[in-house]
């Protein structure tokens, strides 16, 4: 008889820790926890996969100056001047020794500050008053070779994402039975403030 009370006092024993058991296998969620969802993105990941076009550029154009400024450049800078055989001085020293490497490559300078632009003049005139906290002044030279009469000269600046470019536009009369020249041409332009630094240059002819 005791051994059956035995035997029946263990099974219930058994049983009791079952049941303990499963609760602990599976517990329920307690009040005020939060069960971990699955991301749905991953956070400080930028997914804007666009590339930048480098072809992309914003034109930046001379702008108007004052009559003094005119006179200046006008005397010192002269837009064309046809030649043989000889190199005309320029009022700036616009690295010469560039030329003999090739002869038809532009040759520009960039000015930010009037100390700039007073270590590279060459004349004896006095430098006009230009405000170089908002400006910038772009001086160089070029030299024409064609069977056209030269119309138009005009410079403009092509701003890219990494660069600048200097962009010659020019506008030529197409003559018949013309013999071939040189021209050279000085240029110059005042611009809105331009510090990032320059690479190249590209030129534009237009025949009317």
């Amino acid at each position: 008889m005791k051994k059956l009370v035995y035997l029946f006092g263990l099974c219930l024993l058994t049983a009791a820790l079952s049941a303990c058991s499963s609760d602990y296998d599976d517990p329920p969620e307690q009040p005020g926890s939060h069960q971990q969802e699955e991301p749905t993105d991953s956070i400080g990941v930028n997914n804007d996969t666009t590339e930048i076009d480098s072809t992309a550029y914003t034109v930046i154009s001379a702008v108007p100056v004052s009559e003094e400024v005119k006179a200046f450049f006008d005397k010192e800078m002269p837009m064309t001047d046809e030649y043989f055989n000889n190199v005309p001085a320029t009022a700036f020293d616009l690295e010469p020794e560039r030329r003999l490497t090739i002869p038809a490559y532009p040759v520009y300078i960039v000015f930010n500050s009037e100390e700039e632009m007073k270590e590279r003049y060459l004349g004896a005139e006095d430098l006009p008053e230009i405000d170089f906290g908002k400006y910038t002044v772009i001086v160089g030279e070029c030299y024409l070779g064609s069977f056209t009469i030269l119309e138009s000269f005009l410079i403009e600046v092509y701003k890219y994402f990494d660069h600048n470019e200097l962009v010659i536009k020019t506008k030529t009369t197409s003559k018949t039975g013309w013999h071939p020249r040189v021209a050279h041409s000085c240029f110059w332009g005042l611009f809105p403030k331009i510090e990032e630094s320059f690479n190249g240059f590209s030129w534009e002819e237009e025949i009317i």
